[in-house]
């Protein structure tokens, strides 16, 4: 696969929730072409979320396997 900045994973993620609206780390990872989820990309979504732009969908159980992210503003 394509070695990415942090910087473009963050603007991907972005990009993908905006387009799709809640995703797991594992469908983002899919939908960026990786095989498994890099620890790039966690770091990625942890950054954005401590920034505020994204939010996790299960807050309180943030290690949950059903876990989400999305950007952030969306009530449930």
């Amino acid at each position: 696969g394509t070695r990415r900045t942090r910087d473009e994973i963050m603007s991907d993620v972005l990009a993908l929730l905006a387009e799709n609206g809640e995703m797991s780390i594992r469908q983002l990872s899919d939908a960026m072409g990786y095989r498994n989820p890099p620890s790039s990309l966690r770091t990625a979504v942890e950054v954005l979320v401590s920034g505020g732009s994204v939010e996790y969908v299960y807050p309180d159980t943030p290690n949950t396997p059903k876990q989400r992210v999305r950007l952030s503003g969306h009530s449930s």
